[in-house]
C-alpha cells in the first residue's frame, strides 16, 4: 500500500476517531449512532420516526419524516479495561511469563455521527448517515504478561450509507440502504524471539542440508551458551496496518397498525472484509558470534520475522433488529428494542505473510448474541422531553479459551438517561448519559500461535455522555 493512500486514509478516520477501550456493543458493534437514542439504551429506535439517527436501525423511517432534518452528534467515551494476571505461562506450560497486569487499555475518545433525511415528495424520502458502525481498540502496556498476543488492536470503521424509503400505504414503510464501508485495522505485539529462533533453527538442523545445519547449530550454540538469553530477553515488536473497502446493504420495515403504536423490523446484512497492507518487524540489536551474524540477519536468512507485505480476513455480522414505540399516555411512550446479532459467522482471523512467516489465527470461536433493551420516554412540556433505559447485552465470547486481549468481549448491561429541549421549531438539542456496567471475564487463553496461555480476569467498565443537534429545513 502506499504511502499517500496510508496517509489520506489516516486523516479521514482521524474525522471519524472511534471507540478506545473494549468496545460497546456486542463483540466490536458501535450503536452509539443517536444522542437522542442513547438516554434510552436505544430502545424502540427501529420504530422511532423524531430521531434521523433511526435510519442506522432502520432505512424505513425516513419515509415517515414531514420535513427535511439533519443530526450532527457526538459521543464522549471514557472506558476502563483491566487485566488480573493468574498464572500465565510460556509454551513450555511451566515457565511463567514475566511482565505487569497491562495498565489500563482503555481511555478517552469522541464517537461522531452524521444523519440527513430529504423527503422526496408525498411517499419517498432520501437517507444519508455518515458514522462509525464497528470498532474496537484496546491498548495494554508494552511490557504486559499479554504482549505477545497483543499490546495494542484497533478495528475500525466508516460508513456511508444512502437509504430510500417508501410510503406504501398509509400505515406501512418499507426501506434499503446500501451501506459503503472502509475498514482499516491495526496490530502491535511483542514476538518472543528466543522462542522463535530456537525454533528456526531446529528447522534448519532438521532439513539435513549441510549449510543448514550448521548453521542451524551456530544459533543453537550461541543462545545456549550465554546466560543472558532467555525467554523475554530477545523480543521482537510486531506492526501490522491493513485497510479494505467493502459494500453491504440493508432492508427494513415500519407498520403502525393503530395510532400510538409503531413495530419496526429490519437486517442488515453481512459485510465481508480483505484488508491488504504490511508488517513491519523491530529487532532488537544482539550477535551471535558463532553463527557470524546478528539475530535480524539470521531472519533475513531465515524469511520469517522480516518485513513483508500482508493480507487478512474479516467478516462483520448480519443483524435483525425488532423496535416497539408503544404510546401509553398523552405524555408517556413505552419503547422496547430486541436484536440478533449473528457473531457465529467470525470463526477465525486469519493473517496472511508474502513471506516465509506462518499465517497468524486469531480464534475467536464467537456465538450469535441477543441485546434487550427497554425504555421510557416522558414528555414534560412543549419544550422538554426526558427519556431513560436500560439494555441487556449479551457478549458473543463465552468460552475463556478463547478469550482474546484483542477483544475481550464480556455481557454488558446498559443504564441510561437523557433529555431534548427544543429551541425553536426548527433547531432541538440532545443531551444524554449511559453508564455501562461489564462482568468479569475468566481467560484461559491458549494461543496456537505462540503455544503460550494467558491466565487471569478481565474487568471493565465505561461512561458515555452524548450531544446532538437536530435542524429542521
Amino acid at each position: 500500500m502506499n504511502s499517500m493512500k496510508r496517509r489520506s486514509a489516516r486523516i479521514l478516520l482521524g474525522a471519524f476517531a472511534l471507540a478506545s477501550g473494549m468496545v460497546f456493543g456486542s463483540g466490536f458493534a458501535i450503536l452509539e449512532q443517536s444522542p437522542r437514542g442513547l438516554g434510552a439504551s436505544f430502545a424502540g429506535m427501529a420504530a422511532k420516526i423524531d430521531d434521523p439517527g433511526a435510519l442506522y436501525f432502520n432505512p424505513a423511517v425516513s419515509a415517515w419524516f414531514k420535513e427535511s432534518q439533519l443530526m450532527l452528534g457526538t459521543t464522549i467515551l471514557r472506558a476502563s479495561a483491566t487485566f488480573a494476571n493468574d498464572g500465565s505461562t510460556h509454551f513450555d506450560g511451566t515457565t511463567p511469563i514475566q511482565g505487569n497486569n497491562g495498565g489500563n487499555a482503555g481511555g478517552y475518545s469522541l464517537i461522531p455521527n452524521f444523519y440527513l433525511i430529504q423527503p422526496l415528495g408525498e411517499r419517498w424520502a432520501f437517507g444519508l448517515g455518515i458514522t462509525a458502525t464497528s470498532g474496537t481498540e484496546t491498548e495494554w502496556d508494552w511490557h504486559w504478561v499479554g504482549r505477545y498476543q497483543a499490546i495494542k488492536t484497533a478495528a475500525s470503521t466508516i460508513d456511508i450509507s444512502p437509504s430510500l424509503s417508501w410510503m406504501a400505504t398509509d400505515n406501512l414503510s418499507i426501506g434499503a440502504a446500501l451501506n459503503i464501508q472502509y475498514m482499516q485495522f491495526e496490530k502491535i505485539n511483542k514476538v518472543d524471539g528466543y522462542s522463535a529462533a530456537l525454533s528456526m533453527a531446529q528447522g534448519l538442523i532438521a532439513t539435513g542440508i549441510p549449510a543448514y545445519v550448521d548453521l542451524g547449530n551456530a544459533i543453537v550454540a550461541d543462545i545456549m551458551s550465554d546466560p543472558s538469553f532467555q525467554p523475554g530477553t530477545m523480543d521482537s515488536t510486531l506492526e501490522i496496518n491493513e485497510d479494505s473497502l467493502s459494500f453491504g446493504w440493508s432492508v427494513g420495515m415500519l407498520f403502525q397498525p393503530a395510532e400510538g403504536t409503531r413495530l419496526g423490523l429490519s437486517y442488515r446484512s453481512r459485510i465481508s472484509h480483505s484488508p491488504k497492507g504490511d508488517a513491519k518487524f523491530l529487532t532488537p540489536d544482539i550477535d551471535f558470534p558463532t553463527a557470524d551474524m546478528s539475530l535480524a540477519e539470521f531472519y533475513q536468512t531465515v524469511g520469517m520475522l522480516v518485513d513483508t507485505d500482508t493480507k487478512s480476513d474479516m467478516d462483520l455480522p448480519p443483524m435483525v433488529a425488532f423496535g416497539l414505540s408503544q404510546r401509553l399516555t398523552d405524555d408517556w411512550t413505552l419503547l422496547l428494542d430486541v436484536e440478533r446479532t449473528f457473531w457465529s459467522t467470525i470463526e477465525t482471523v486469519t493473517t496472511i505473510f508474502d513471506s516465509n512467516q506462518h499465517d497468524h489465527i486469531t480464534r475467536f470461536e464467537w456465538q450469535d448474541t441477543w441485546r434487550v433493551a427497554l425504555g421510557f420516554e416522558w414528555d414534560y412540556s412543549e419544550d422538554f422531553t426526558f427519556r431513560f433505559g436500560g439494555a441487556w447485552d449479551q457478549s458473543p465470547g463465552r468460552d475463556r479459551n478463547f478469550r482474546t486481549p484483542r477483544m475481550p468481549d464480556v455481557n454488558r448491561y446498559w443504564a441510561s438517561c437523557g433529555m431534548t429541549y427544543r429551541f425553536s421549531e426548527t433547531l432541538e438539542f440532545d443531551i444524554a448519559y449511559m453508564h455501562l456496567f461489564m462482568d468479569k471475564g475468566k481467560s484461559e487463553y491458549n494461543d496456537e500461535n505462540t503455544h503460550q496461555t494467558l491466565s487471569g480476569t478481565y474487568t471493565g467498565r465505561a461512561d458515555l455522555l452524548s450531544f446532538g443537534m437536530i435542524w429542521k429545513y
